[in-house]
């Protein structure tokens, strides 16, 4: 980071913030539902909450994160303990498992990609907030007129969006410019851009391709990365890749743009979208079923879709919630790039049709095809 300047000031994060928490002191104070009151007089009581939030939040966005929650519901004595390592499938089998076991939950609340949430929810690991949509409204209202984008079906009221994840094209504008870069997935594997961008070891993206291609047409556009491809490597070792000048762009989340650029203004990484198909992953939250204490677990479930919450997130894990739209730096970017580009994010949660094209990778015929995708992205075969 350049003269330790910051990308997005903090001038501006503070500005933001302060306006949030101006009404602070007289919120806690005021009227409120007796549903909305039973939750924090519960979580008071409880005085303990366990949560995992996304690693890139840090110890310092997880204490930022803990006092603005306190202070909006006038919990100060609660004591709030934040795990940075969580997240992954291999966390979502351990929460089965304890379910399962009969063994009380290790965190009071979770965060999780979507597709891991369905697992959780049909091996009834997770809890469900009744009366959610009313709480919201006093809560985050702002986050309750996008209700149905940030719980939609099959999740209604199981688990919230906090955070969105765009499959964005990264790229060395010293190398490439803009104009020249592939405009769609299916151009990406063209073979005059042969040894220039690199694929993830995963296939966690290419399965998304079977939301708008036909499926044989499809395993012939992956073919193509597959053959052209310079390297398979995980986001961050092909970000850094880029930043040497090793590879001209790649295919990865938003975020890491805006974490460079927050490190290093000049770093020399720009960012663009598809115009064929940009998919989208929901970072959500969840309530464990037993959790221990599960007044608290609801209200910070809840709380983090809103904007207090989202500023956080952005200032801290560069992680923005483009359903609440024009809220915080990194979200207004994103969301304006869409408008001007006329960019409709997708996703598996989208429609029943959609829903029901996830789930059919669960098939045999479906776990078979995502076989020969991921020996397409390996070996162009």
């Amino acid at each position: 980071m350049a003269n330790g300047e910051k990308f997005w000031p903090a001038v501006l994060f503070g500005l933001l913030l302060t306006a949030l928490s101006m009404p602070v002191a007289t919120q806690a104070a005021d009227a409120q539902s007796s549903a909305l009151k039973s939750l924090i007089d519960g979580a008071r009581r409880e005085g303990r909450l366990n949560v995992s939030v996304v690693t890139s939040q840090g110890a310092k966005g997880g204490e930022a994160l803990g006092e603005a929650f306190k202070r909006r519901f006038g919990l100060g004595d609660m004591k709030i303990t934040f795990d940075l390592n969580q997240g992954t499938a291999g966390d979502a089998n351990k929460a089965i498992s304890e379910e399962q076991s009969g063994i009380p939950p290790t965190f009071d609340a979770m965060y999780f990609v979507d597709e891991a949430v369905l697992l959780l929810k049909e091996s009834k690991a997770i809890s469900r907030i009744d009366n959610w949509q009313t709480l919201l409204t006093e809560i985050a209202p702002e986050a309750h007129k996008v209700r149905d984008k940030l719980s939609p079906q099959p999740f209604d009221g199981y688990a919230f969006t906090w955070a969105t994840r765009v499959n964005a094209l990264l790229y060395n504008p010293k190398l490439i410019a803009r104009d020249d870069l592939p405009r769609t997935l299916t151009e990406y594997g063209n073979a005059k851009y042969k040894g220039k961008y690199s694929v993830p070891p995963w296939i966690t993206r290419a399965i998304m391709g079977t939301l708008k291609y036909d499926k044989e047409e499809w395993l012939n556009v992956v073919r193509s990365w597959g053959r052209n491809k310079g390297q398979m490597l995980p986001f961050n070792a092909g970000i850094d890749r880029l930043l040497l000048g090793e590879l001209s762009f790649l295919a990865a989340n938003d975020y890491y743009y805006y974490a460079e650029k927050d490190k290093d203004r000049n770093a020399p990484i720009g960012l663009s979208f598809f115009e064929d198909l940009t998919t989208l992953h929901r970072a959500m939250n969840v309530v464990m079923e037993g959790a221990r204490h599960p007044n608290a677990a609801k209200l910070f479930t809840l709380w983090s879709m809103g904007e207090e919450a989202s500023l956080l997130f952005q200032k801290y894990s560069y992680a923005p919630n483009v359903y609440l739209g024009k809220r915080g730096p990194i979200s207004t970017a994103i969301v304006t790039e869409f408008e001007k580009r006329n960019i409709k994010p997708v996703t598996w949660f989208d429609t029943p049709q959609t829903v029901k094209e996830f789930l059919w990778y669960e098939t045999p015929e479906g776990k078979k095809y995502a076989q020969a995708l991921d020996r397409a992205q390996r070996e162009g075969k």
